[in-house]
């Protein structure tokens, strides 16, 4: 944090405000370029050539491309619920955070998604049958 000195005079103070006025203009500046860059790299055909650049690049075994399909599917899904029809553009950039983010992970992580899911699954269905026999003994 940057030590507040004492202004003593008009002219210090006019000099200070001048000073913080370039430091605002140069941070604005600074800022309006990183929000072109985040812009540039959310773009949908920019976030689809990074997923395939990560199978490309990747020393790891290639990911099945139904893996890929269904993660880019639940990301867009989870996007369109997260923004909806907003034109607020924050909701629309974390829109697209989150749906790269989601994509990314049900993509590498599908294997283990999967396994859940089919373990929740035949739980819910043992369930059912418990409470179907209950009913019937009843």
């Amino acid at each position: 944090m940057k030590k507040i000195k004492k202004i003593n005079t008009l002219d210090e103070l006019k000099l200070e405000i001048a000073a913080l006025e370039i430091q605002r203009a140069n941070e604005r500046e600074m800022l309006k370029e990183q929000v072109k860059l985040l812009q540039e790299h959310l773009k949908p055909m920019n976030l689809i050539k990074d997923v395939f650049s990560g199978f490309t690049h990747s020393d790891k075994p290639k990911v099945d491309i139904l893996g890929t399909i269904i993660g880019m599917a639940t990301g867009y899904i989870t996007k369109k619920v997260v923004t909806g029809s907003s034109l607020n553009p924050l909701k629309r950039i974390a829109g697209t955070f989150l749906q790269t983010k989601i994509s990314n992970s049900v993509a590498t992580h599908g294997p283990l998604l999967k396994s859940l899911g089919m373990s929740l699954f035949k739980k819910i269905v043992n369930l059912r049958k418990d409470k179907e026999k209950a009913a019937h003994a009843a």
